[in-house]
């Protein structure tokens, strides 16, 4: 397992906003990655579809408090409205 992770620098867990069941993998994904990749592997978690807020099962301060807690990174973006590149270009990596 761990060859799927050697000398990865950074890691995406993306989850989509409007089904919770997607978050609640992020967990098992991060486990994951603490127990396969390098200890200095920077993670994001990314609530995807944004632009779906009539739909967000995931709130956003529950995801970004998760974020925190995990020392990761936090973005919610939208594919669906070109936002994703710019607002991983817009937020600094730690």
């Amino acid at each position: 397992m761990d060859k799927y992770y050697r000398g990865a620098v950074g890691a995406l867990l993306v989850y989509d906003i409007a089904k919770h069941l997607t978050y609640e993998s992020v967990e098992r994904w991060l486990k994951e990655l603490r127990d396969h990749a390098d200890n200095n592997i920077v993670i994001m978690l990314v609530g995807n579809k944004s632009d779906l807020r009539h739909l967000r099962a995931v709130p956003t301060d529950e995801a970004r408090a998760f974020a925190e807690k995990n020392n990761l990174s936090f973005r919610d973006v939208s594919l669906g409205l070109d936002q994703c590149g710019r607002g991983f270009q817009e937020h600094p990596l730690r």
